[in-house]
């Protein structure tokens, strides 16, 4: 009884790496269609990825930007971490390895933001499925 619901586990994280590899390509198409903003004076302080996204959709769903207080937890949430790790794992680390595509590090910093926001929507698409996949089948 115990290998049903690790197989329904496996296979809803399966979908949603499906699920999130298809959104994150899709936002990496539409944003890239887009002419980037310009980039912001060097005096001003800038919020990391994960506090922008979460901004974001502060602002998309309770048409209020995201409050001062609220910025420290913004980076929790279901798939985040996993996101990140992708991103850190895969991204940062073995792509560059593999000589596939330039580090990280050589890149601009706005490409790496947007990169990263990517791979958290990833992360929060493929938790979100597999969280579906367990409650439905599980």
């Amino acid at each position: 009884m115990r290998e049903r619901p690790l197989v329904v586990s496996i296979v809803g994280g399966l979908l949603g790496g499906l699920v999130g590899a298809a959104a994150m390509s899709a936002v990496h198409t539409g944003l890239s269609r887009v002419r980037p903003p310009d980039p912001p004076p060097p005096q001003a302080r800038e919020d990391d990825s994960t506090v922008k996204v979460a901004d974001a959709l502060s602002r998309t769903f309770r048409d209020a930007p995201l409050p001062e207080s609220a910025k420290p937890l913004a980076g929790l949430g279901g798939g985040l971490g996993f996101g990140a790790a992708v991103w850190l794992g895969a991204h940062v680390v073995t792509v560059p390895a593999l000589g596939l595509a330039p580090s990280p590090r050589s890149q601009p910093r706005s490409k790496e933001g947007l990169e990263l926001a990517l791979h958290l929507l990833f992360g929060v698409c493929t938790e979100q499925v597999r969280r579906v996949v367990v409650r439905l089948f599980g």
